[in-house]
Order: structure tokens, then C-alpha cells, then sequence
């Protein structure tokens, strides 16, 4: 509860009334949130580029690159393998794993000819082994299957399994949450839903259940849902770009 001073009489202005059960699942939903995050620290692939693993090759701290998808994989591959695909390049930094997404091309103008759709966040021309040695004549490649079954959560890339259904089970906590809880402060429920689904979901998700909870002020002016939306559009845009 709090007052309103520059009046004779200070005015008292409550906190909405809620139940228990909605305090409790609040709550809990934070606390889910916040294990789910270390959960994809500890075991999922944080999202670099390709730019990220050229530095960490040529500083000598990345030693050892698995290439997941890579053309010299492909059965009946030699070193005249023809073709563009999409690799996955995944090494340990520290005590993370990164993971980055690249194009592969046997050559210039096949990989200029080519477009796609996936993201990525840069290209190799020939083998991908001979191409990280320019960089690190001493690295390690190992190769390996690519997944084909994964989901991502913020930065994290996650394969299918216990941990991947935690991000879900904090999207379904915190959607009745903000369904079933009283009018949001700072901004609406609609414009709380796009931000979630944007690249700030690892924001938007503690910032709504901390303050954004507690309920609207009256006469305070908050993010509608139609910026919010577009908003979520220009740092998706931003983001594959």
C-alpha cells in the first residue's frame, strides 16, 4: 500500500487484491524460470558466430571443433564433393559449449549461386577441417551426425530431452500466470505475450513476474500491445539479419 503526497489529505492507493494460489504460482514460476537457466548453461549450446570461434582459434583457447552435417560426411564423399549444405560447428569455450551455424560450398560460385533460408553466421568454402586450420594449424575436428531433433530457448540450443521440456513448462507456468493475474504494471498483457516472444523473452520473463506483476497504476502510461508487437518484429529482424 502506498500514498500519494501533494494533497491535503494523502491519498491511499491499495496493490490489486490477489489469491494466494496466483502468489504461489508467481512465484513458483520464477523459481522454475531460473532453474531452467541453469539447466541450459550447464548443458546446452550457447548460440555464437562464426567470427566468435575464427578469434578463439587464432588465440590458440579453442583447440578441438565437431562439424555436424559437413559435406566430406555425405556417403560416398571424397575431397571433390560438390555442393552446398548447412554445418553446424560446435566447441567448448571455457566451460560453455558453443555452437554456430555456417554455410558450406565447394566453391565460390556454387555458394553464390545458392540461397537458404536458414540462418547463419558465415560461410566456408571446400573442407571445413582445411578451412579452421587456417586459423589454427593444430585444431582437432571431429565429425558427427547432424541433430535433427532440437529446440532453442534465448541463446541456449537445447536436444530433445528433459532439459529441452523445461523452456515450455516455464512458457505454460508463466502464460497462466499472466492470464490469471491482475492487470500487468509497465506494460499490457498483450504487449508482456510479444515480448516474451522475442529475443528478449530472457528479460521479459523475470521483468513481467518481478515488477510487471504487482499491477497496473492507475493513470501511469504503459507498453500497449501494438508496439510491443512491433517491437518483437524489428529484434527478430535484427537478429537474422
Amino acid at each position: 500500500m502506498s500514498t500519494v503526497p501533494g494533497t491535503t489529505d494523502d491519498v491511499v492507493v491499495a496493490e490489486p487484491r490477489v489469491s494466494t494460489a496466483w502468489t504461489v504460482a508467481r512465484w513458483f514460476t520464477l523459481a522454475a524460470f531460473v532453474v531452467t537457466v541453469v539447466a541450459l548453461v550447464l548443458t546446452g549450446t550457447r548460440e555464437a558466430s562464426y567470427a566468435d570461434l575464427q578469434r578463439s582459434l587464432e588465440s590458440g583457447s579453442v583447440t578441438h571443433v565437431r562439424v555436424e552435417g559437413g559435406l566430406e560426411q555425405f556417403p560416398g564423399a571424397d575431397d571433390q564433393v560438390h555442393g552446398v549444405t548447412t554445418v553446424r560447428l560446435v566447441w567448448e569455450q571455457g566451460w560453455e559449449t558453443r555452437g554456430t551455424t555456417v554455410r558450406q560450398a565447394s566453391s565460390q560460385s556454387q555458394l553464390d549461386a545458392q540461397a537458404t533460408g536458414v540462418p547463419h553466421s558465415g560461410a566456408v568454402v571446400g573442407p571445413v577441417a582445411d578451412e579452421l586450420a587456417r586459423h589454427f594449424p593444430d585444431v582437432e575436428v571431429t565429425y558427427a551426425d547432424p541433430d535433427r531433433a532440437w529446440t532453442s530457448w534465448g541463446p541456449w540450443r537445447m536436444s530433445s530431452g528433459t532439459v529441452a521440456v523445461l523452456p515450455a513448462v516455464v512458457g505454460v507456468l508463466w502464460l497462466l500466470v499472466l492470464a490469471a493475474g491482475p492487470e500487468p504494471r509497465h506494460a499490457t498483457r498483450f504487449a508482456w505475450f510479444w515480448l516474451a516472444f522475442s529475443p528478449l523473452v530472457l528479460l521479459a520473463v523475470p521483468a513481467y513476474l518481478v515488477l510487471g506483476a504487482r499491477g497496473a497504476q492507475e493513470g501511469r502510461r504503459r507498453l500497449t500491445g501494438g508496439w510491443a508487437f512491433l517491437l518483437m518484429l524489428v529484434l527478430h529482424g535484427a537478429q537474422e539479419g
